[in-house]
């Protein structure tokens, strides 16, 4: 039950990553005059990354507790989500301290 749900979370991390990589590399050359609207997206698919990641880390770690499925496939997700989670510490750090730089 908890591998299902952080599974899913796992995938809409993957969908929002390959979307961020398309809008970053091809539409931002081919559409300059819509930075606006596409920075909005890229930000948009980070603010769900900062609500998801901490919720799939607990899901997984739930399924580590209930020992559901295979050891392996717990372990590939619980290094995702870990990845992801770094990366969001990392995002709010830099956030952080650019607008502290700023003030």
């Amino acid at each position: 039950m908890y591998l299902k749900k952080s599974i899913q979370i796992y995938k809409i991390y993957g969908i929002g990553l390959l979307f961020t990589l398309f809008t970053i590399i091809v539409l931002k050359p081919l559409f300059p005059n819509y930075d606006f609207i596409l920075d909005f997206f890229i930000g948009i698919h980070i603010l769900i990354m900062i609500v998801l990641a901490p919720t799939g880390l607990f899901y997984i770690w739930k399924s580590y507790q209930f020992k559901e499925q295979k050891s392996s496939k717990r372990i590939k997700y619980l290094i995702g989500h870990l990845v992801f989670t770094l990366f969001t510490l990392g995002f709010i750090v830099i956030i952080t301290k650019d607008v502290l730089s700023v003030l």
